[in-house]
């Protein structure tokens, strides 16, 4: 990690680079969450059994959906470049634009569920 990223850290949190055992940590914390960011985009903090459910919620539909043959995952297509379904081994994404949007949702749902699907609605 970068040193101006360190120094970023500490400003942000108001603090010095003091010997203290407390700072120490603090700066640790910080550091890894940057760390975290820089190498996978996001960072999932979880504190209370509610945060648990959505975080396993969320991640075992996103499972799901990846688990989708490539064929049909394909299909999610935009105009946009890096937009819809790519696969550059070892990475998978998908970026889907206005993905709250009623009729984006009913797209994607008439593409990976012909039958329809209440949980995403």
């Amino acid at each position: 990690m970068s040193a101006m990223l360190v120094r970023l850290v500490l400003r942000c949190k108001g603090m010095s680079a003091s010997n203290s055992l407390f700072s120490r940590l603090i700066v640790f914390i910080c550091t890894s969450r940057f760390i975290a960011l820089e190498k996978y985009g996001f960072v999932v903090e979880l504190g209370s059994n509610t945060l648990s459910e959505l975080h396993n919620t969320m991640f075992s539909s996103v499972r799901e959906l990846f688990e989708f043959p490539t064929e049909t995952k394909m299909k999610v297509t935009y105009e946009r470049p890096f937009h819809g379904y790519s696969s550059l081994p070892p990475f998978k994404r998908m970026m889907i634009d206005n993905a709250t949007s009623t009729d984006v949702t009913q797209k994607l749902t008439n593409i990976f569920w012909h039958n329809g699907n209440d949980l995403y609605r």
